[in-house]
């Protein structure tokens, strides 16, 4: 699947919750997210993700970067996050990192907002779709423009606020 996406970093999260709920934005997921991370023997990343009692592993092919995370993404379902992790070392990939986070995701117009807070990094949301224009629908939907917004991995927002 194409994924495209930027992030507003530093918001005040009552205001983007406010501005979702009139625009009739729909409540996808309120909750933790569990993250472990991999690589394997070629340098490629995976990430086993729990949310709920939902487990994904996901791979991610960048694709490009000009001004917005630009990634293909392959993505599989699983039920048992502990047997996956075990699956994914047996495989040869080496656990490199871990992250937890609370996240409320919305969705409106093919458009989805995750509204993402780690502990250490202030609140941000992050703008996601399947093109460059349905991103900016989205980023202009939340009263931004594109100069608020920020290309950032999870690994550039730890480093950016200075977080392990």
């Amino acid at each position: 699947m194409n994924e495209i996406e930027v992030k507003i970093l530093d918001i005040d999260g009552e205001s983007i919750r406010r501005k979702l709920e009139v625009m009739g934005a729909k409540k996808k997921f309120e909750g933790t997210v569990v993250a472990h991370f991999f690589r394997g023997p070629n340098g490629k990343k995976i990430r086993l993700r729990r949310m709920w009692d939902t487990c994904y592993v996901t791979a991610k092919q960048k694709v490009g970067s000009d001004g917005m995370l630009h990634n293909e993404e392959y993505e599989v379902e699983t039920s048992n996050f502990a047997s996956m992790a075990k699956i994914l070392e047996i495989a040869g990939l080496e656990k490199y990192g871990d992250s937890i986070k609370t996240r409320e995701s919305y969705r409106f117009n093919d458009i989805t907002f995750d509204i993402d807070e780690y502990p250490g990094i202030p609140e941000y949301v992050e703008v996601e779709a399947q093109s460059h224009e349905k991103v900016e629908e989205g980023v202009k939907l939340l009263g931004f423009t594109m100069e608020d917004t920020a290309c950032l991995t999870e690994g550039d927002l730890r480093e950016k606020y200075k977080v392990r």
